[in-house]
């Protein structure tokens, strides 16, 4: 008679988690449209593709006119680029794709958790959206939404082409590594492959692997989609191949604050910190599920309620291993846990949804998670939109000053200090920067219609000898005053 009860309870569930997603999936486009690129690294990669949007230059992305980008290979730029196509240069269509992907992926989890009953396969694609990193990338500019997309293709056509015998479903799974190439380079295929090769071993599959899968045509399909790419890059900006993969794929990983990142400068972390990033990038479902796994293991109840069957052990390999091969990283960052988040969701959806609706005492967590998912979105987009120095800096107001000004963008934006990647977004790239007020000032006069755009702080501290080669013209926000520099 329970089980029949939980059965009912759990077919009531479809409406409410629909009305939450709905709600997240539309606070986060709000979220989007309303809010700049924020620096550094949303601008960045945001101006990136404006750059490669502007200069229709579709094999090299550059990091700044004449320096090519080698950090990255170019899908999430040209993903962002095509969508300014369609969108015009803005923030929204810099982010767009990071949504879309973010979308799509949810039916695709809830097609390989096909086997559970509707409700907890819908519980797992709002886990999944509402887990904070991962409703933070879906709308943000960065690459590693495209990374997800292409492991979560592989990933998921591995399991149909061995498990159920799908030809099709083997090429989706080539298909997704040779995007992860375009994506994120040779650390797809590992990222991939690790999981893969310990649930293999595990479940003793080896036979079922290799007759199921095209190796000789799935791997052509893999490179055809992946490596003309990499030639046409290297043929273009020679050295771009030695960067890379020496580079980012061996010495960013081994060696502690490698010094040789063209672009920025790398993340040292202490080694294990990839597992407290994935508590984090997962919650709030990471930490209820953390508290229901500690809940049983003190009343000595068995820990994992799922069955470990093919496709639960599937799953703790696609959420550990990615995690594992990082732990012994030195130079990671938050987004790297992100890979193994759709597998973390399919694995809450089922331990902890039926708790929502049985007896049992647990189900305070998942009601109070769940009833504070939409007034944290809500909260959290008011608190921004009230206070929006808590944003990172945005230079999107020195871009519209910089408009007003000078109509034709016939001028440029000189200010002083490190990289503004916001400022070049925001002026199309018509910026330069300098140490001090007085090399931007010297540099100023020798240009046509400059403007000068100084921090209050900066303001304060013009020198006396330069101050009267400066009108102040506009106030862009309460961070930047901009000037005409007199000749």
């Amino acid at each position: 008679m329970k089980t029949e009860q939980q059965n009912l309870s759990l077919r009531s569930l479809p409406l409410p988690l629909l009305a939450v997603g709905t709600l997240a999936v539309v606070a986060r486009l709000l979220a989007m449209v309303f809010f700049p690129l924020t620096d550094k690294t949303e601008a960045r990669y945001g101006e990136i593709a404006r750059k490669m949007w502007e200069t229709n230059d579709w094999i090299t992305p550059w990091y700044d006119y004449g320096v090519p980008f080698w950090a990255k290979p170019p899908l999430s730029t040209w993903l962002s680029a095509a969508s300014m196509d369609v969108f015009g240069v803005n923030a929204f269509a810099a982010r767009f794709p990071s949504l879309l992907i973010g979308l799509t992926l949810l039916p695709l989890m809830y097609v390989f958790a096909r086997r559970d009953e509707k409700p907890l396969r819908l519980a797992a694609c709002l886990m999944l959206l509402t887990m904070g990193m991962y409703y933070v990338a879906i709308g943000t500019v960065m690459t590693d939404m495209t990374l997800v997309l292409s492991c979560t293709l592989a990933m998921v056509g591995f399991w149909f082409a061995v498990e159920e015998g799908s030809k099709r479903w083997g090429y989706v799974f080539f298909a997704g590594l040779g995007l992860g190439l375009l994506a994120k380079g040779p650390v797809a295929i590992v990222l991939c492959g690790i999981p893969l090769f310990f649930w293999v071993l595990w479940t003793n599959s080896w036979m079922k692997m290799f007759k199921s899968l095209p190796f000789v045509t799935g791997t052509l399909l893999m490179c055809a989609i992946g490596l003309p790419w990499y030639y046409l890059a290297e043929q273009k900006t020679p050295g771009f191949l030695e960067y890379f993969i020496v580079g980012e794929h061996f010495k960013r990983f081994t060696v502690p604050g490698w010094t040789g990142d063209r672009y920025g400068h790398a993340h040292e972390a202490p080694l294990g910190m990839i597992w407290p990033y994935l508590l984090a990038d997962g919650l709030p479902w990471s930490l209820v599920l953390l508290g229901v796994f500690g809940f049983r293991a003190v009343r000595k109840q068995k820990i994992l309620h799922s069955p470990l069957d093919s496709q639960t052990k599937f799953l703790l390999c696609w959420l550990i291993m990615p995690n594992l091969f990082f732990t012994f990283a030195h130079n990671i960052i938050e987004t790297y846990p992100l890979v193994s988040l759709p597998a973390l969701a399919v694995l809450a959806a089922r331990e902890l949804a039926p708790l929502a609706v049985s007896g049992d005492a647990i189900r305070k967590w998942v009601y109070a998670s769940a009833a504070c998912l939409p007034v944290l979105i809500v909260i959290g987009l008011v608190g921004l939109g009230v206070r929006p120095d808590l944003l990172k800096n945005s230079a999107i107001h020195v871009g519209a000053a910089f408009r007003q000004a000078d109509p034709d963008v016939d001028g440029e934006v000189v200010y002083v200090g490190d990289r503004i990647y916001s400022m070049e977004f925001y002026t199309s790239g018509r910026t330069s920067h300098y140490r001090s007020i007085e090399e931007a000032v010297a540099a100023a006069e020798k240009m046509h219609e400059p403007l000068l755009a100084l921090t209050a702080k900066q303001s304060a501290a013009i020198p006396s000898d330069v101050a009267p080669h400066l009108k102040l013209v506009a106030k862009a926000d309460p961070k930047y005053l901009i000037y005409e520099v007199e000749k």
